[in-house]
């Protein structure tokens, strides 16, 4: 991302078991901010174009990633910044986890913003595919949220309930949560099974919204 690579794009994929290809982060990314800023005044001295937020987007597609994959999802964090602004620039959309409180709407609002902002600077039509109440508590409160998100104009096809249990093991054992539940549960817990219907319908969802399958 900041024109120095030490090998092949190829050499960074990993591949897994669960039908995903998986690119992990490194520690450089910490310092992402300063690496870029470094490289884009080294390119004014040189009278060359260096466009921070579009780095990561010009390496996908000098590679050409996308004639090899379906789908490319980036988890970048969520704070406004240099990872957030490339994966939003190499994706052109956006899947929005919301803080179930009196912050989500605001943290809806606050996405708005930083995409009516990249769109004008990218000058390019930005997506939501999704917005999605995470770690929500009661289903009265699921449907409240869904309901106000939806008022926004955001598809919001389900809510995600409080379920640190099955993604923290998720984590630890580096699976999906259908193989956490099938390999790693002694037995199947009404809550986690519903969750898991959940995701199968949001992915299906984003599918239809991507024009990857008909609805």
């Amino acid at each position: 991302m900041i024109g120095r690579p030490k090998g092949d794009f190829e050499e960074l994929i990993r591949k897994s078991k669960f039908g995903i290809d998986v690119i992990p982060s490194h520690n450089m990314l910490e310092r992402l901010e300063d690496l870029l800023n470094r490289a884009d005044r080294m390119a004014d001295d040189l009278d060359e174009e260096f466009e921070p937020v579009d780095q990561l987007r010009r390496v996908l597609l000098e590679a050409r990633i996308h004639e090899h994959y379906d789908v490319l999802v980036v988890d970048p964090p969520a704070t406004a910044g240099p990872h957030l602004y490339n994966a939003v620039s190499a994706t052109r959309s956006l899947v929005i986890p919301v803080e179930p409180t009196g912050k989500g709407e605001q943290a809806v609002i606050g996405l708005e913003d930083l995409v009516d902002g990249l769109e004008r600077r990218l000058d390019t039509e930005i997506g939501v595919f999704a917005a999605i109440p995470n770690g929500v508590g009661q289903t009265t409160d699921q449907q409240t949220y869904l309901e106000a998100i939806r008022d926004r104009g955001y598809p919001a096809p389900i809510a995600v309930g409080e379920r640190a249990s099955l993604f923290e093991g998720c984590w630890a054992e580096r699976c999906t949560p259908q193989y956490y539940v099938d390999h790693y549960r002694d037995r199947q817990r009404n809550h986690e099974m519903k969750t898991l219907a959940d995701i199968d319908e949001l992915a299906h969802s984003i599918e239809v919204e991507a024009g990857v399958v008909a609805a």
